[in-house]
């Protein structure tokens, strides 16, 4: 399994982690926001959080419950990282990304599991159902409306279930000038 677009996503913010736009490069900027919102502008950059720093609960999966995950989509379609699991914990809204700036990562999902299709979808849900596993699904975790932080109302664990590697094109109608494709691909390779 290929992690490309998480491993250059920024968990703390949007975003290609290689690339920059430092304000440094665009003087008139500042002075814009200055005028327009009526304010004095005294820092300008924050530094990046660094991943070691976020405290986060251990994950609650023993490792038997792990290895059912791996019986699905495979050992390594299942993490339990620390950086899978922030990335995973937070969406993209404003409040969102103040506290993955702030490493204030309450929930985090305990594992997430790539599957490569429905019918690894199915079983995963199956499973959490059993368990009583809250699921979360994630494509390219850029909500802006909340719903990828885990919710902690008693459940034994939460897996999020992302959806990266289910990335294909179905079917192209020519007459309709329509396409479908699964839920996990992502806006550029769509575009493509």
């Amino acid at each position: 399994m290929t992690k490309a677009k998480d491993t250059e996503t920024r968990w703390w913010g949007w975003g290609d982690i290689n690339k920059t736009y430092p304000v440094e490069e665009r003087p008139t900027y500042i002075p814009f926001l200055e005028d327009k919102l009526g304010i004095k502008v005294d820092k300008v950059r924050i530094p990046d959080p660094e991943l070691d720093e976020v405290k986060l609960r251990k994950t609650r999966l023993k490792k038997e419950k792990v290895s059912a995950l791996e019986a699905i989509v495979g050992k390594e379609n299942v993490d339990t990282t620390k950086r899978d699991r922030v990335y995973h914990a937070l969406g993209k809204s404003y409040r969102d990304l103040l506290r993955a700036r702030l490493g204030d990562i309450q929930n985090p999902p305990d594992a997430v599991v790539y599957p490569a299709d429905e019918d690894e979808v199915a079983a995963v849900l199956k499973l959490a159902e059993s368990e009583g596993y809250a699921v979360i699904p994630f494509c390219g975790g850029s909500s802006v409306v909340g719903w990828i932080e885990p919710f902690d109302n008693g459940f034994s664990a939460s897996i999020t279930v992302d959806l990266r590697r289910m990335d294909k094109l179905l079917h192209v109608s020519p007459e309709s000038r329509t396409a479908s494709f699964e839920a996990g691909i992502w806006g550029p390779e769509l575009e493509d």
